[in-house]
């Protein structure tokens, strides 16, 4: 067994040590995380502060106390934060959680810096030690090789408390500000965090919500996405629609436009229009937005589903086919696959161009040979049918299918 495996082992069997749910500990309520731990198994570590990690897997508390002991005297901060989890959790012995919360400030200052993420989650959850500065400052201090890593882990368990029934505002402040504060340091999913927050929680903060997330800049494209994506999903278009021209005006968001062009075609609020819409789509899509290149094969191919208020849409087919070959163009394979699949449709059946059978038989090949779309399956189902009503063109769409090597 190598020593890689050992560690894995080890940890795997300590994660049923920490639990993440609050326990009561000298009438204290600390919350202990799991996720944490696995850090002590990916750092280089004393080899006999290892041994004493091993012992305690094996249940061994005693025996593991007696080594961290040792080692803490040597100055080991990881031996000193593990004897001060030992004692927190009351291993071996009577919890004593003030003196393990000192071995584990002690085991920080002294090199192993994940103990602060232990320490930001003793004092930010309910408890006899629930301080929420001192969280805060725990957290900004934690996985330093990872900024901001630590708060948004701090803001989400903020916002579990919350959701969980616990309509504490202090929870929600606390949540936003470890969020933007990770956003600050560099970390983008930071802003995010913030910003699902502030769209997900009780409405009778949300005003506070919408004050704390107009502050919140730069917001990530993963944020203002999300926030569009909320609003839309929750019917609230009037202000999709005005932070959508936000984001469009203020960083020529791509996905804002395309958030407009929707709201405009589907008729949703009266004083937007088709018109407005299609030239909106038409703009994405001609700046390479993927989303809009697909509105546009939307609208092209089948105007009505797409744009419901205007009856006097009709389909252009060969605008469809325009930008089934831009979709083509993409970098993800789904796209690709997906577009030459309906282009193989349009050369079967002739839409848009002349029907060309060994094309669009060459096409579908290649569209199953990069993935195996919907599109591809219905196609073959569909001429498979025709031809077995005696339509020549699916017959030899299919030999001409057939003749070609197996999609790999």
């Amino acid at each position: 067994m190598t020593i890689r495996t050992v560690i894995s082992c080890a940890a795997l069997a300590l994660f049923t040590l920490f639990p993440l749910h609050a326990e009561e500990i000298n009438g204290a309520c600390l919350t202990l995380p799991d996720g944490s731990l696995e850090a002590v198994f990916d750092k280089t570590c004393d080899k006999e502060t290892f041994r004493g990690i091993q012992l305690w897997s094996e249940c061994q508390y005693t025996a593991a106390q007696h080594v961290f002991h040792q080692q803490a005297q040597k100055g080991d901060g990881l031996a000193k934060a593990a004897l001060g989890l030992m004692l927190i959790r009351g291993y071996h012995d009577t919890p004593d959680a003030e003196t393990g919360i000192s071995l584990l400030e002690d085991g920080a200052e002294s090199g192993w810096t994940d103990a602060y993420y232990y320490l930001a989650y003793i004092h930010g959850t309910p408890g006899k030690f629930q301080n929420y500065d001192k969280a805060y400052n725990y957290a900004k201090k934690a996985f330093p090789e990872d900024k901001g890593a630590a708060l948004i882990r701090m803001a989400e368990c903020y916002m579990e408390l919350y959701d969980e029934g616990n309509r504490d505002m202090t929870l929600f402040k606390e949540a936003l500000r470890c969020a933007s504060s990770a956003g600050e340091l560099g970390n983008p999913a930071g802003y995010d965090c913030a910003a699902h927050a502030s769209f997900t929680i009780h409405p009778h903060a949300e005003k506070e919500a919408q004050q704390v997330l107009e502050n919140l800049v730069p917001l990530s494209d993963a944020a203002k996405g999300l926030i569009l994506e909320i609003l839309f999903s929750e019917k609230r278009f009037s202000e999709c629609e005005r932070r959508a021209k936000e984001f469009l005006e203020t960083y020529d968001y791509a996905f804002a436009r395309y958030t407009l062009a929707l709201l405009y075609l589907q008729h949703i609020n009266p004083d937007i229009n088709t018109e407005k819409g299609l030239r909106l789509m038409r703009e994405g899509a001609e700046n390479g937005d993927s989303k809009s290149i697909w509105g546009m094969v939307c609208m092209c191919d089948n105007p009505r589903k797409h744009a419901p208020g205007n009856k006097k849409l009709k389909p252009d087919y060969e605008q469809a086919l325009y930008w089934y070959r831009e979709a083509e163009k993409l970098d993800d394979e789904l796209s690709q696959a997906t577009a030459k699949a309906e282009i193989a449709r349009y050369y079967a059946e002739g839409k848009g161009c002349r029907r060309n059978i060994q094309e669009a038989a060459r096409l579908l090949h290649e569209s199953v040979s990069l993935y195996e779309t919907e599109e591809a399956k219905h196609l073959l189902s569909e001429m498979k049918t025709k031809a077995h009503k005696g339509n020549p063109h699916a017959r030899a769409f299919l030999n001409a299918y057939q003749s070609l090597p197996a999609p790999r």
